[in-house]
């Protein structure tokens, strides 16, 4: 019944001129009739007659429009194409009908045409920015076997550290590129998660050391389905923040909590009002407006890597108290995925 009223309501806006210009000439009508000094019985016969085979005329109307619009409204809540002829015949005039077609079809082949553009112009920056990526590490490679060939020394480290900065940058472009179709590169297993941490840990254990930041490692055993490889980096996204904004003599402490691993430092901290928008793209913060070189990339793809991988990410900070970042592993099977 609701579908119905809303129905007549769409009629009599869409048909509105047609009812008043129909009042108007039962008004005339009635004027006339009375002027000319025409019965009441007779005036009255003459008046029904009229509202009559309006009426007639307003119900088959009317059920044609509800029809038509009910149908409608059954292809838009199923999300289906509207086929172009057999099912649409009698909807409005047919030569204004085939207007609208030529229409739609001219404004379809512009939107394809525009499309087709985009995608060639998206996967030409892409090619491009793989190939970049590819091509720097052969560089950051040599840099690498120079720098080992050097006598140790403090400038060789502060070296060594910024080179690990620019492979990390390096490939947190490569990982932005392939996050389009990231499920195309996905390798689940099962993986042991503290073997995971303890790579992380050991790629960066440089920094540590140059920072002078301690590490307080607690012993865990959890056994997950995940990708090696993307949560490695959501990993080192979060260990990378974590001694970037924390200063020297300070802590990084992780440690279990159930199915939640919890990685806690005693840095900056992060102001109240910037933690909803730190999974936002491009999204820097204050820290990030203090730290030049901040991208705001980092925990949005870490972000959406997570969500690919049916994990969950979360965190708190406290401006001046340091920061905790939760990675959160459900447990999952890997027909679940």
């Amino acid at each position: 019944m609701k579908g119905k009223y809303e129905a007549l309501k769409d009629y009599l806006a869409d048909y509105r001129i047609g009812l008043l210009l129909f009042l108007s000439e039962g008004t005339i009508l009635a004027m006339v009739l009375w002027l000319g000094g025409v019965s009441s019985e007779v005036a009255g016969y003459i008046l029904l007659l009229h509202f009559f085979f309006f009426g007639a005329a307003f119900l088959f109307s009317f059920y044609g429009y509800y029809l038509r619009r009910r149908y409608l409204k059954m292809l838009c809540d199923r999300k289906k194409e509207l086929p172009w002829i057999e099912k649409r015949e009698g909807f409005y005039e047919q030569r204004i009908f085939r207007l609208c077609d030529e229409l739609l079809e001219e404004q379809n082949s512009l939107l394809r045409r525009q499309q087709a553009e985009e995608q060639n112009r998206l996967k030409s920056y892409q090619e491009y920015y793989t190939m970049w990526v590819h091509q720097i590490k052969t560089p950051i490679f040599a840099l690498e076997l120079l720098l080992r060939a050097v006598e140790e020394s403090s400038l060789v480290a502060q070296a060594k550290a910024e080179l690990l900065k620019i492979k990390d940058y390096t490939q947190l472009a490569l990982q932005y590129i392939r996050m389009e179709d990231m499920s195309a590169d996905l390798d689940l297993r099962e993986y042991a998660l503290e073997s995971i941490v303890k790579n992380q840990l050991k790629k960066y254990a440089l920094l540590f050391i140059n920072q002078k930041i301690r590490l307080e490692l607690a012993e865990f055993q959890l056994s997950l389905i995940t990708d090696e490889k993307w949560l490695s980096f959501v990993l080192g996204q979060i260990l990378t923040n974590a001694l970037k904004y924390t200063p020297s003599g300070g802590q990084i402490r992780i440690f279990l909590e159930g199915r939640e691993l919890v990685i806690v430092d005693s840095g900056l901290g992060i102001r109240a009002e910037d933690i909803p928008r730190l999974f936002s793209r491009g999204f820097t913060g204050g820290n990030g407006r203090w730290q030049k070189d901040a991208s705001g990339m980092g925990l949005y793809l870490s972000a959406r890597v997570m969500r690919n991988l049916g994990h969950e990410i979360r965190l708190e900070s406290e401006q001046g108290k340091g920061t905790k970042v939760f990675l959160k592993f459900p447990e999952k099977y890997l027909q679940d995925y």
